[in-house]
């Protein structure tokens, strides 16, 4: 029976209080971005080298200076450049050049060409004018090309699957080959390549710096828990209106955490430097390099600017190729012996750590003229150049629409 105060059971039925909370989550800021974790901070990159430690290395005689971040330039041995034969000076005093002289008419078919080109110009001055100078001579091109081989090495490393087969070839097998004692063909001269391969004996197979020979790493993402923070109920496990979160309730690792989708809630991942094997082959690296360098100069007289000559074409009027080329020696103008001698000791500076295989170099003759005209009582000039016979007229008399003068 019911007691006199006549007391009502509510109708709503009574929730249970949640359980005790977990210790509190927060925040971990790693690099710009914050990433929700456990309070323990857990840098994986700062806490592995990103290469295996040198230490972990055989010393191997000529290769005592390399690296796994670097490559190493080996230069090539004395005894190489001193077998190089370098050729005689080329006494040029009895070369002929070509008749540089161009015709009136000539220079107007090319002036006339220039306009039509440029839809803005007027067409009256080009036919019309008339020359009061033509001054023709050459421009001197002289270039140089200097084929090279360059030789480098470092320390590399790849995943190493012992089952694989693969041989290692380590330096129990004999002394490994200095960086110029291998033999080493480019495909032809004057043509750039590049090739590497294993220095032979001097694989080695060691633990994977990265997993310490697990084949596997933490994951980054849940810092090797298998669980981050639910973010939908901010890891509390219950909802505002305490009702148990769905998002997290399946969880294995219990209310409020979420299993890590990066590593299926176990914590690790597969090593990627090793590919899970926890074993890396360490070998030299040889790295052969064969390049064209080239160098050139423009000797004129006239004030054209030198990068038009890289549009034209002139006549060839010297090449020498050889082993070593010397400097020329009596050229019809005196300024490309000196270009001449200057590059070749620029070039024997800049490339005494490579193998110089082969020298060439050339010397061009690019017709020049200088045409002065006059326009309205005013002196102008323009130039013409190149066996093209372009022109370069900077100040042309109309060069907008209509055929206006734009002063």
């Amino acid at each position: 029976m019911r007691s006199s105060t006549g007391s009502v059971r509510s109708s709503s039925r009574r929730r249970m209080p949640p359980p005790c909370r977990r210790s509190s989550m927060h925040s971990i800021r790693r690099g710009s971005s914050s990433i929700k974790g456990h309070a323990t901070e857990f840098d994986e990159d700062a806490a592995v080298p990103s290469v295996p430690p040198l230490e972990m290395m055989e010393k191997i005689a000529g290769y005592e200076g390399i690296t796994f971040e670097a490559v190493t330039i080996q230069p090539p041995p004395k005894r190489m450049q001193n077998e190089v034969k370098i050729e005689t000076k080329k006494d040029l005093r009895s070369i002929s050049l070509p008749d540089a002289q161009i015709t009136e008419e000539e220079i107007r078919d090319a002036l006339n060409y220039y306009v039509s080109k440029h839809c803005c110009y007027g067409s009256s001055p080009a036919k019309t004018i008339d020359f009061t100078l033509i001054q023709s001579t050459y421009a001197f091109q002289y270039q140089l090309e200097t084929f090279t081989e360059r030789r480098e090495s470092c320390w590399v490393f790849e995943p190493f699957n012992g089952s694989s087969g693969k041989e290692v070839d380590g330096p129990d097998n004999g002394q490994p080959p200095a960086a110029w004692d291998i033999e080493v063909i480019p495909k032809g001269t004057f043509e750039t390549e590049v090739k590497s391969m294993m220095v032979p004996h001097t694989s080695i197979v060691k633990p994977c710096h990265r997993c310490s020979g697990t084949g596997t790493i933490l994951c980054s993402e849940c810092r090797g828990k298998g669980w981050v923070r639910c973010i939908t109920c901010n890891g509390e496990g219950y909802n505002t209106d305490q009702e148990m979160c769905v998002h997290c309730r399946v969880s294995k690792h219990g209310y409020g955490r979420q299993d890590c989708y990066n590593c299926k809630a176990s914590g690790k991942l597969l090593c990627p430097p090793c590919e899970s094997t926890g074993l890396l082959l360490c070998y030299i690296q040889l790295t052969v390099t064969w390049k064209t360098n080239v160098s050139e100069k423009i000797v004129k007289k006239v004030s054209l600017p030198e990068k038009l000559f890289s549009m034209v074409t002139g006549k060839e009027i010297f090449l020498e190729e050889g082993a070593r080329v010397a400097p020329l020696l009596g050229f019809p103008d005196e300024s490309i012996d000196n270009v001449s001698a200057e590059l070749i000791q620029t070039h024997s500076t800049r490339f005494s750590d490579h193998n110089i295989i082969s020298q060439r170099h050339r010397v061009r003759a690019v017709p020049t003229a200088s045409i002065s005209y006059q326009w309205k009582g005013e002196e102008r000039h323009f130039f013409l150049y190149g066996l093209e016979n372009k022109i370069h007229a900077p100040n042309y008399p109309q060069t907008c629409c209509w055929g206006c003068n734009i002063l």
